[in-house]
């Protein structure tokens, strides 16, 4: 990386690679331009780097996350990204639906209950209240500019909500790959309303991969 333009470096593959949070806070630091960035299967990478992300790579148009141990707690700060289109968070290991609604939003999820403390470090409760607290939380309006999200093998969250969140927040997303979902939340009460929604998503122009339930094709 040393020997690199880094300046004018546009595209950056990491991928399966042993790279740690400091190490890639300076890629980050020096490589400005970058528009595209593979962090696939890093396992040191955190949401801590994601944090810094958008102070620095204000370019980058493509990231992929997949296979990595990056939460909603870092995934709400992509929210920031004025120029990112695609993402991939695939099989990430807390993969949830939450996960793409911070995405999307910009909002770490702030509701927990019972069930969500085997899922998510209480760590990561307390720091986002202190972000709360120093003002650092911010919200977006919009991805408008977000095209594509890939979210293969989530561990569940997917429901009607979720669908209609992303309709609202990102207008002009055309790819949802939500293929191998692995969740066993799909009740049959929330069965219709959810097709209802992929349905509209569909007639909007989204494409919208969904492979765990036959039901919902």
């Amino acid at each position: 990386i040393k020997s690199c333009p880094s300046a004018s470096l546009e595209v950056l593959d990491l991928s399966e690679n042993g790279i740690t949070n400091k190490s890639l806070l300076a890629v980050a630091y020096t490589c400005l331009e970058l528009k595209r960035l593979s962090l696939s299967m890093c396992a040191g990478i955190t949401d801590d780097f994601l944090d810094s992300v958008p102070l620095f790579l204000v370019n980058l148009t493509s990231l992929d996350l997949s296979h990595s141990s990056v939460t909603s707690r870092g995934c709400c700060h992509l929210a920031r990204l004025p120029s990112l289109q695609s993402v991939d968070i695939s099989a990430c290991t807390a993969l949830r639906g939450r996960c793409i609604e911070a995405l999307i939003t910009g909002r770490h999820p702030h509701i927990f209950s019972a069930c969500d403390y085997d899922e998510f470090d209480i760590i990561d409760e307390d720091q986002f209240i202190i972000q709360q607290q120093l003002g650092l939380a911010r919200e977006t309006e919009s991805l408008s500019q977000l095209t594509s999200i890939g979210a293969r093998y989530a561990n569940g969250g997917i429901d009607d909500n979720l669908l209609n969140t992303l309709a609202t927040y990102a207008p002009n997303l055309h790819t949802l790959d939500l293929r191998h979902y692995r969740g066993n939340d799909l009740k049959t009460g929330c069965l219709s309303p959810m097709k209802m929604s992929l349905r509209k998503l569909r007639q909007n122009g989204m494409k919208v991969a969904f492979t765990r339930c036959d039901v919902m094709t």
